[in-house]
C-alpha cells in the first residue's frame, strides 16, 4: 500500500510518497496515457508556480488555479486507480500552496 501526494512543480509533476519520499511514475509503473496526462497538466500548472501571492489572488488566475486543481483531483482518481488496492493519494494544490481534497 502506498500513500502518496500528487502536486505540480517546475520541472516535472511531483510524486511523494510518504514513507520513501520523491517517486517516479517509471517507479509506479503509470500506463503511457496517464504519464502524459501529468506532464501535460504540471507544464499548464508551471506559470501559476512562479506567482507571487498577489498574483495567485486575482479573480481571473484565481480561477486559473481552480480549473488546475479540478484536473489535478481528477488525476489523483486516475492514480488511485492504477496504484495496489488499498493506495491513497492526495492533492497539494501549488496555487493556493495548500493540500486540496476537493472543490470548495
Amino acid at each position: 500500500m502506498l500513500y502518496l501526494t500528487l502536486s505540480a512543480d517546475y520541472l516535472s509533476p511531483s510524486l511523494v510518497e510518504l514513507e520513501r519520499g520523491a517517486v517516479s511514475d517509471d517507479e509506479l509503473g503509470l500506463p503511457p496515457t496517464l504519464r502524459e496526462s501529468l506532464r501535460a497538466w504540471n507544464g499548464q500548472y508551471q506559470a501559476i508556480i512562479q506567482m507571487s501571492p498577489e498574483q495567485r489572488g486575482q479573480p481571473g488566475t484565481r480561477l486559473e488555479i481552480d480549473r488546475l486543481d479540478r484536473l489535478g483531483l481528477a488525476l489523483v482518481s486516475q492514480l488511485t486507480g492504477h496504484l495496489p488496492r488499498g493506495s491513497k493519494v492526495s492533492y497539494f494544490s501549488e496555487g493556493l500552496l495548500r493540500r486540496r481534497d476537493r472543490m470548495d
